[in-house]
């Protein structure tokens, strides 16, 4: 089994016009996982389990989960941006939301709300 993950980030507008509760697409200085993108990648590769009878039925694919890393750093609105097959997206669902707290995004030097789209891929040797 190889679990191939890959970072992304989405840029649009903001998702509101008042600073309560907004959700940015792009920060000044954007959430960065514990250690960075190898160490998001390392705990990817450790904590996801390859479904079994995804497995057995040999499906293959990527799942798009698209979350928010908070002011405090927390992961929350975890969700499908783009499935690949509901036993793969589960599992990265799962995963997503075990992950640690992220160091927050910034603007102006304030900690904000900012939205992530994570593809996590699933390919069988």
């Amino acid at each position: 089994m190889l679990v191939v993950t890959s970072f992304t980030i989405a840029s649009a507008q903001n998702k509101a016009d008042d600073n309560s509760g907004k959700v940015y697409e792009v920060a000044e200085v954007m959430p960065e996982y514990p250690g960075g993108n190898a160490k998001l990648m390392e705990f990817l590769c450790t904590n996801v389990r390859y479904p079994v009878q995804a497995q057995k039925s040999k499906i293959e694919g990527r799942s798009v989960i698209g979350f928010v890393v908070e002011e405090d750093g927390s992961i929350s609105n975890v969700s499908v941006t783009k499935g690949s097959h509901p036993l793969l997206d589960r599992e990265a669902i799962r995963v997503v939301k075990e992950m640690p707290k992220w160091k927050p995004g910034l603007i102006k030097g304030n900690p904000v709300r900012v939205k992530f789209n994570l593809p996590v891929y699933f390919k069988l040797n």
